[in-house]
């Protein structure tokens, strides 16, 4: 009985180790972050919003572990906005402007 919930445990804990790795290898970036210097100040201030206000609930790898264009991360901001995103009008757009510059690592 003993050897049977030992395995059973076992099992369980090796799964829930995979799962978090599975979790952890599909954030990884897939685009490339650009140094400030290279932004525009409109997609700089984006940038400081993403990093500001979308880190309340994700890190910054799960937010760059997608590589959309405009029209996805108008989806997906606005999709965010009605789960709770505290961003007025102003702000989507300078999110969506930095958001749909990234390009996608080579």
């Amino acid at each position: 009985m003993f050897k049977a919930n030992t395995l059973n445990f076992l099992m369980a804990f090796l799964l829930v180790v995979g799962l978090f790795i599975i979790g952890c290898a599909s954030s990884a970036p897939k685009v490339q972050i650009p140094g400030d210097s290279e932004l525009s100040p409109t997609a700089l201030e984006g940038k400081k919003l993403v990093e500001e206000r979308c880190t309340i609930c994700h890190n910054l790898n799960r937010v760059y572990a997608k590589n959309e264009d405009k029209a996805g991360w108008e989806d997906e901001v606005d999709e965010m906005i009605e789960k709770g995103a505290k961003l007025n009008t102003e702000e989507r757009e300078k999110v969506i402007e930095y958001l749909a510059g990234l390009k996608p690592l080579k």
